[in-house]
């Protein structure tokens, strides 16, 4: 039954306009951390069902935003005409995305440190389909160092920063960073969760193009790498040495791509010499 539901909102939501269909994702993430917390896992059986159902609930908002964005898309490559309406409902959308409200946002950010790997995947993608406004995101899928970042077609102007783009930090901030350390360092992190984790990083920082977001999540890969050695040095047994490999070339990967976007002379020509 709570599967035929879930179809039903999902297909139901894909036909109302943006506003209205980010109101039923708001429900369904609003309904993830009750559902969670209301049953006994008391069996093994309990457990997975439980796990298969936020799944579902998370997988139907990752598909409804998807075929938002397609949508978009669609109607941005079409005649002037569809252009101009799609302008419009664009506006729609962002007047209701980009106030980043509360209650889509807490469960989701929340959700980022859960002990299921599968899970922190699905939220760390959904949340780079929410914040990423440009579709950067496809760009800044893979960890790499590059010497020559034109090849990744990012924009290398400066741009007037504006308020709707760093909505997210100046909200979520200390809370993203939070959550975003405790899921770095799970164990149990696969290739995938990293590459999410990276983009993300990557995302957040250049769709707000602003310097004190950027100081912040700069500071926050420094407070990562110090954990790390700290905990290696200590022998905490907490972490492979797989996992403590790919946490300090994510957090390399990240500040070659963010010295050599931003022009950061003295910050770039470390990254080259340690890489």
């Amino acid at each position: 039954m709570h599967i035929i539901i879930v179809l039903f909102l999902k297909d139901f939501a894909e036909k109302l306009p943006d506003f209205q269909m980010m109101e039923i994702i708001k429900c369904i993430v609003t309904s993830l951390p009750i559902y969670h917390q209301s049953i006994e896992e008391k069996t093994k059986d309990s457990s997975d069902t439980n796990l298969k159902f936020q799944l579902l609930l998370l997988r139907t908002i990752q598909n409804i935003i998807l075929k938002k964005r397609f949508r978009q898309s669609t109607l941005t490559n079409s005649s002037k005409v569809t252009t101009t309406y799609s302008s419009e409902q664009s506006n729609e959308i962002t007047s209701t995305l980009t106030t980043f409200p509360h209650q889509l946002f807490d469960p989701l950010i929340k959700m980022m440190s859960t002990s299921e790997s599968e899970v922190r995947l699905i939220v760390l993608e959904i949340l780079q389909l929410l914040v990423d406004r440009r579709y950067y995101a496809d760009k800044l899928c893979k960890i790499r160092i590059l010497k020559d970042i034109s090849q990744l077609g990012l924009p290398t102007e400066t741009r007037k920063s504006r308020l709707f783009d760093i909505a997210f930090m100046k909200k979520f901030g200390h809370q993203f960073c939070s959550q975003l350390y405790k899921c770095i360092l799970i164990e149990n992190n696969t290739k995938k969760n990293f590459y999410a984790i990276y983009c993300l990083m990557n995302l957040v920082t250049i769709e707000a193009n602003d310097q004190d977001v950027l100081v912040d999540v700069i500071h926050f890969c420094l407070e990562v790498q110090s954990a790390i050695i700290k905990m290696m040095d200590e022998d905490q047994q907490k972490l492979s040495k797989i996992n403590y490999h790919c946490i300090h070339a994510l957090i390399a990967a990240y500040f070659n791509l963010i010295s050599k976007l931003y022009d950061i002379t003295s910050f770039s020509r470390y990254v080259d010499q340690v890489s």
